[in-house]
């Protein structure tokens, strides 16, 4: 479900690393990385 909010938060595309959120492939990870956040910071930052 974390991972389908983050589609929904305007993230295209996939990580190539299974320890971010975005992972391609299923998991239970429910807290973002410091990959995911940084990449977050780069979609919404002016």
């Amino acid at each position: 479900m974390t991972h389908e909010l983050g589609h929904a938060l305007a993230w295209f595309g996939h990580s190539g690393n299974a320890s971010d959120i975005m992972y391609s492939a299923r998991s239970t990870k429910t807290t973002i990385s410091t990959r995911d956040g940084r990449h977050l910071s780069q979609i919404y930052s002016y």
